[in-house]
């Protein structure tokens, strides 16, 4: 579905701009695109067929709107047009308000208009027209799963492609088609198109576009779980919105990085630019926008073990959806209040909760959510003690959840990725130039001399900056795990080469494999176990020291480097990693449950050189050592040591 609720608000921006289109009269675009004018509403004793062409245009390029307000003035201008028998102009605010419908998921009119105006718009050559009405009846037909005809209204908008001349209306068809074959999970295609509509903004340095390509970028890498990435990108798109002073977009752009700062655990910025959001959408009288901030802070809050403030604030994001009439964000918000309830083993109020998402899940019947009732109807059938049905629910789980994508993501979505941000750092850097060269122009006036010079320092700092750029983007993709955004397996192993060839200082080589993680994947599923491997990635960051470092070694396995630790050092470094890892709430894992983990240690004395493989080997058994005696525990030299007592 494009409307997927999680992604909203980066749909919207998508949507506002496709009703932006470029009408058949291109002076009025020109007009209200390049200079601050506001053409004022205009009513029947105002109007003429010129303002009434330059207000459509105008709301249909004003991201500050609601969508139901601009549906609403375009209304009033088509009854208005068809009133004067301004056919175009009808046309034209037919084809807004069925795009603000389609989003809002009013489907029915929206088709209605678009199966009338479709065709007049086609007889009369209203190319622009045609594409904007096209584009809506992409979105309703994605809207009600019909795919069929989407893919039918792609083709048609690819075949019409050849025929527009304005290269920024062509950019904002193919940013639609990505948003469209992003939603469908088909992420390779999605890449493919948004890396074209990103140059064709690039070219005519479209801010607007430019900063929704980066958020639309932003999700899919989101997706991929390259939160740094999309971190990035997020970052990249607010700062242009908020250039551009426009606080609806602004809270759209800050709302995805905010619960991407959550994703990744970092609470304290994810807490401030939710803020923000609700600061912004509450100023723009956005109920939805804030109804989705406030369910973002309750996920924070629950994922902290504040339960009691989540569950007040799921509760408050229920109501407002159910007032609005948004099923998916009430579907959202009923399973933040299922996994509460859950989590404080409040069981009868969490089967009230499921019997809702069961309701929610039928209205809505997608893949995803039936899958995440099947989820909490496992959990529910296991607390009954029903543990046939418990396994039927989980298994079914496990089947509506299988990612089909998984090769396409590690092969060729990774090409893919590494192109576009290369493309990326290149467009930026040759719009710096661009900016620079009119500076040197000023500069030439007073000195020939001197703009040679400066010229000269310019090019070798671009250069500088690009091989830099290229060269940082390369090496970190290459060695960061992508769901912990720790040192993946080749960057630890390549740091504890360095280091045991260093012969001044000891390296204590730490192999750590947490306890029972298979069965915390049976349990309480992937997602869950997911969350425990990153709570231990963060629970490394936030007590070793500085200079030591850890990585991902491999599934549920880590490689810890410790410089100059002697073996009461490192019991002192493992119990303080287990306290930070425990004191983490972990959405789905019983708060009552210990995470405990192994780990066997062998020390390269400093003035001695040992090939890393041998002390992991050495390592590793003496971490079989430890498993052996009932795990929790770490394998040193002649003895066993227990990491934490209950």
């Amino acid at each position: 579905m494009l409307h997927k609720l999680l992604v909203r608000f980066t749909l919207l921006l998508l949507l506002v701009s496709n009703t932006a289109i470029a009408t058949d009269n291109a002076a009025a675009r020109m007009k209200y695109t390049s200079v601050n004018i506001t053409p004022n509403s205009v009513t029947e004793a105002t109007a003429t067929e010129k303002n009434v062409a330059e207000r459509i245009l105008y709301i249909a390029e004003d991201h500050t709107m609601l969508p139901a307000d601009i549906a609403k003035e375009a209304e009033q201008l088509l009854q208005l047009s068809k009133q004067k028998n301004w056919l175009k102009n009808e046309v034209m605010a037919a084809a807004a308000k069925a795009s603000m419908l389609s989003y809002m998921e009013d489907i029915p009119e929206a088709l209605s208009l678009i199966n009338r105006y479709l065709p007049i718009a086609q007889t009369n050559h209203y190319k622009s027209t045609e594409i904007r009405l096209r584009l809506a009846y992409l979105t309703a037909s994605d809207a009600m799963g019909q795919s069929d005809e989407a893919l039918q209204q792609i083709q048609h908008l690819l075949d019409l492609i050849p025929t527009i001349s304005d290269q920024t209306q062509i950019g904002r068809v193919y940013l639609s088609i990505a948003e469209y074959q992003y939603a469908q999970r088909d992420f390779g295609e999605s890449l493919t198109y948004m890396q074209k509509a990103y140059q064709l903004f690039a070219a005519s340095d479209h801010k607007v576009k430019l900063s929704d390509t980066l958020n639309a970028l932003a999700n899919l890498y989101n997706a991929l779980g390259d939160r740094q990435s999309a971190i990035s990108y997020y970052q990249q798109a607010l700062a242009m919105k908020q250039e551009l002073k426009d606080d609806y977009s602004t809270a759209v752009i800050a709302y995805n990085l905010g619960t991407t700062y959550s994703q990744d655990r970092q609470f304290d910025l994810a807490k401030q630019t939710l803020a923000l959001t609700i600061e912004l959408t509450e100023k723009t009288k956005d109920d939805v926008g804030t109804a989705l901030a406030q369910m973002g802070i309750a996920g924070i809050a629950l994922k902290q073990g504040k339960t009691a403030k989540a569950i007040e604030l799921f509760s408050i994001a229920k109501s407002s959806f159910e007032q609005i009439g948004v099923a998916r964000g009430c579907f959202q918000a009923t399973l933040g209040l299922h996994d509460a309830f859950y989590q404080t083993q409040q069981y009868q109020r969490a089967r009230e909760q499921l019997e809702d998402l069961q309701q929610l899940a039928q209205q809505l019947d997608l893949d995803d959510f039936y899958a995440k009732v099947s989820k909490r109807e496992a959990d529910n059938a296991a607390i009954k003690g029903d543990f046939e049905q418990a396994y039927i629910k989980l298994l079914s789980f496990h089947e509506q959840t299988v990612d089909k994508y998984e090769q396409e993501k590690q092969g060729n979505i990774q090409q893919l990725k590494v192109r576009f941000d290369t493309e990326i750092a290149q467009q930026q850097n040759q719009l710096l130039q661009k900016q620079n060269q009119v500076k040197q122009l000023q500069i030439e006036q007073q000195s020939n001399q001197r703009l040679v010079l400066i010229l000269a320092v310019l090019v070798g700092g671009i250069m500088l900056f690009y091989q830099f750029r290229n060269r940082q983007f390369y090496r970190n993709l290459a060695m960061k795990d992508s769901l912990t955004s720790a040192a993946n397996r080749r960057a630890i192993i390549s740091s504890g080469k360095q280091k045991c060839a260093c012969e001044t200082n000891s390296t204590t080589v730490v192999l750590v494999d947490l306890d029972n993680f298979k069965s915390i994947n049976d349990t309480y599923g992937h997602d869950t176990g997911d969350e425990v491997l990153i709570a231990f990635a963060h629970a490394c960051r936030q007590t070793m020291r500085k200079h030591d470092e850890f990585g991902r070694y491999g599934g549920e396995e880590w490689l810890l480097l410790l410089d100059r630790a002697s073996e009461q050092d490192v019991i002192a470094v493992m119990r303080r990693i287990h306290n930070t890892l425990n004191k983490q709430a972990l959405n789905g894992y019983p708060k009552d449950k210990v995470i405990n983990f192994s780990c066997g240690v062998a020390v390269n004395p400093a003035h001695e050189s040992h090939r890393l493989d041998t002390l992991i080997n050495l390592a590793d058994e003496r971490l079989y050592q430890a498993k052996q005696s009932g795990r929790n525990a770490i394998g040193l030299t002649d003895q066993v040591v227990k990491i934490y007592q209950s």
